[in-house]
């Protein structure tokens, strides 16, 4: 298999990134049953891609096939998860009330130790299943629609089979501004919304507000019984439309999970910053044995600290124990594959359609929760993803554009509410797109073309 980019991501520490790396390297184990070398990470400052030599939709397919393939699953994963919150809950407030300097390695084990229950069925097996999962979603579906001669109730046929199976925390936090809380007390309790990593942007009251005046397009969705009927499936396009609320439900609540873990323990990384006089950030150009490692010696490693802020390094899980390794220089090994793939002559924007339309506007490219600012009403979002924190900028958007994402993609759920043109998947938007482009955006036929 040649090596490919998995995907990328903006403002990530190596803490997180560590442990999603074995993580990753844990679940290729159990699918090949080899261990080799399937995967590397690129760090960039605060920026991360990862490269893969296996192929991502067979891994899966195998994986959503065995972890997520009855709502049985996934409500026991949902069960755990809030036995999971309590304990992080029990924990962060005892050491909250309890953490002196020379307890802070006996309280990183705790935030590891929960860390990694985190990162496995919440993180990384649950992003790679559902990742290929909406891909052959997307296939039943259009594949329903088409046959029963049904595409103008598509949006409406989308948002009913994709109503999630519960509440998630943006569902919680719009009810809640709709009850008129005080913003307040709203930016208090769903701060941890900020981010799933150590660096983060706090959200504010201005955030809320702008939440509270998206208007969504309200229309009456059909129920269970109703799709049945006029999407007259068989028994394995049946079980895709009885497993999709769970998916679209389990897909955004896992990550209220990571961001709830992670906030939560913030206070730990703070007393560690504050014990060595280094700034918060610098914490994450560590690795979790790094940060344990220093805690045991008692002594700050600030000549590793110089070899990795504002440059690049490559983290490589090893194959004989669960831990990375970290090359503090990129070898001419990975530069080649980094350069290949950044260098692809593919310029065409291409994706799959999940809100249709058309829009014509400037490229803003959004890489971090602090770009979002400088989208404008009428300009053409582009993003590697979306998240939560996102909202706004969708909000006064035209057209929402990302590498990554399929039909049950945070982008194409709040692109159909909100009844925007939206093309997701791309791979390459913001490799190819410029800020300012002037762009057209054809969500009918999949395609950006820029304007000159």
């Amino acid at each position: 298999m040649v090596w490919q980019k998995l995907l990328a991501r903006e403002s990530t520490d190596a803490i997180i990134i560590s442990g999603i790396d074995v993580a990753f390297f844990k679940l290729f184990y159990e699918f090949t049953g080899k261990k080799k070398e399937y995967l590397f990470t690129h760090h960039k400052d605060k920026d991360i891609t990862h490269y893969i030599s296996i192929d991502p939709k067979k891994v899966g397919r195998w994986t959503y096939k065995k972890y997520f393939n009855t709502p049985k699953q996934i409500n026991k994963y949902y069960q755990t998860g809030k036995i999971l919150l309590k304990n992080i809950e029990k924990k962060t407030t005892h050491w909250k009330k309890e953490l002196k300097q020379n307890k802070l390695l006996e309280a990183f084990k705790d935030f590891r130790k929960q860390y990694l229950e985190v990162v496995d069925i919440y993180s990384i097996i649950s992003w790679t299943g559902i990742e290929t999962w909406q891909d052959d979603f997307e296939k039943v579906i259009s594949g329903l629609i088409k046959k029963n001669k049904l595409e103008e109730k598509r949006n409406v046929i989308l948002q009913s089979v994709q109503k999630p199976w519960k509440k998630t925390a943006l569902i919680e936090l719009e009810h809640e501004i709709a009850k008129g809380v005080p913003l307040k007390k709203l930016v208090k309790e769903y701060q941890f919304l900020r981010s799933w990593t150590l660096w983060y942007k706090e959200i504010d009251e201005e955030w809320i507000k702008e939440i509270s005046n998206i208007q969504k397009e309200k229309i009456k969705l059909y129920n269970e019984k109703e799709l049945i009927k006029i999407l007259k499936p068989n028994k394995e396009e049946t079980h895709f439309l009885k497993m999709a609320p769970y998916i679209t439900f389990f897909k955004d609540w896992r990550d209220d999970i990571r961001r709830k873990h992670i906030y939560s323990w913030v206070f730990l990384f703070e007393k560690i910053a504050k014990k060595y006089c280094v700034e918060y950030n610098d914490i994450g150009y560590f690795t979790l044995d790094e940060i344990e490692d220093m805690l045991k010696k008692d002594c700050f490693d600030y000549e590793t600290l110089k070899l990795r802020k504002g440059k690049e390094f490559i983290m490589i899980p090893e194959t004989n124990k669960p831990k990375v390794k970290v090359i503090n220089q990129v070898p001419q090994k990975y530069r080649a594959i980094i350069n290949r793939i950044k260098n692809s002559k593919i310029n065409d924007v291409k994706g799959l359609i999940v809100q249709k339309g058309k829009a014509i506007g400037r490229v803003k490219i959004i890489n971090t929760y602090h770009d979002i600012k400088r989208v404008e009403k009428g300009d053409i979002l582009v993003s590697n993803t979306t998240h939560t924190n996102y909202l706004p900028a969708m909000k006064r958007s035209a057209a929402i554009i990302t590498n990554e994402g399929g039909i049950t993609c945070h982008a194409a759920i709040v692109a159909r509410e909100l009844n925007k043109p939206c093309i997701v998947g791309t791979k390459n938007a913001t490799r190819v797109l410029k800020d300012g482009d002037l762009v057209e955006v054809d969500a009918n036929q999949g395609i950006v073309r820029k304007i000159k």
